[in-house]
């Protein structure tokens, strides 16, 4: 009778740990989805580097990129708006990695309101654009060339520390990937 019951229990066991991978993708593929749909991701035009695209925007008017990073100033006048965005690399999701350096800075234009409230300063940000080519404004007494984008769609992020696939294995135990 005890060797019956212990057959149970291990057939129980068997059971449950039967759909812990089911489950650890159900959790695991909602993290990974791309938040920026496909049909733009597609319309990109320019895969180049931001530092290449700052040193000549003229080079690549026209061109359809996709931008992020953190809101320094926006402004809005009675014919456009205007954010400056200071630039960090996109994670594989079209996020901010805001653990990495900036490269840049870039200026977003806009015939649209971009509702300071909405758009805060400080807040990160993912652009989807064409390249209108450049603007020069001063930064503490130096000139500095903006690559101009016309934004197509602007994505608001609550962008965590990193934006990286992170994983955690009970407690304690975790690790990235």
């Amino acid at each position: 009778m005890g060797n019956a019951r212990r057959r149970t229990k291990v057939y129980a066991i068997k059971e449950k740990v039967r759909f812990l991978p089911a489950l650890a993708l159900f959790f695991l593929f909602p993290g990974c989805a791309t938040t920026v749909p496909k049909e733009i991701v597609s319309m990109v035009t320019y895969y180049g580097e931001f530092p290449q695209l700052q040193k000549s925007p003229e080079q690549f008017k026209g061109e359809f990129v996709i931008l992020g990073g953190r809101i320094i100033e926006v402004t809005n006048d009675p014919l456009f708006s205007s954010m400056i965005v200071l630039q960090f690399p996109l994670d594989a999701n079209h996020k901010p990695r805001t653990n990495d350096p900036s490269e840049g800075r870039f200026l977003v234009k806009s015939e649209s309101l971009l509702d300071p409230a909405v758009y805060g300063v400080g807040s990160f940000i993912s652009v989807a654009g064409k390249v209108l080519g450049k603007e020069i404004r001063p930064i503490g007494g130096h000139s500095y060339v903006y690559p101009v984008i016309s934004p197509e769609k602007i994505w608001k992020w609550d962008v965590e520390k990193e934006s990286y696939p992170r994983f955690h294995f009970g407690i304690g135990v975790g690790t990235v990937f």
